[in-house]
Formats: structure tokens, sequence, C-alpha cells
């Protein structure tokens, strides 16, 4: 089950047995930028990664879409 708004689920839904593993997923932040764009880039330098991620915003932008960014410019770091 997921949900962006856990404060309008039942509580009947969020007791042990029900729900035994809570995760919260956060943006971007600038150390989880600098592992993806080298997981995509992987003869990219690590200062060309720090570069890139020091330019956005840190947790504004989701994983998907910073995955989605890379995936369209795949060819060209």
């Amino acid at each position: 089950m997921t949900t962006n708004h856990i404060e309008k689920l039942d509580p009947a839904l969020l007791r042990p047995g029900r729900c035994d593993v809570t995760v919260k997923l956060n943006n971007a932040s600038h150390n989880q930028m600098i592992h993806m764009f080298e997981r995509f880039f992987t003869d990219a330098s690590h200062e060309m990664a720090d570069e890139f991620a020091q330019k956005l915003p840190e947790y504004k932008i989701s994983m998907a879409k910073l995955q989605g960014h890379f995936l369209e410019y795949r060819d060209s770091a």
C-alpha cells in the first residue's frame, strides 16, 4: 500500500500486523544526485557529477524526475 497522505488512512490499516514497515521516500539529496549521475554516466568524473548536483536544489526534485532526465540525455553527460 502506498499513500501521499498517511494521516488520511484509517488507523486500523496502520496497526502492527497490517503495516509492518513505513518508508518515507524523500526528494533527491545532493549525494543521491551524484550517485545516480555516476550510475548513468560511468565514464564521467566524480567532479562532473558533483558539479551537476550543485546546480540543482536539494530535496526539490524527485528521484523519478531525475532518472527521466538522465534517460532523456543518456548520450550526453
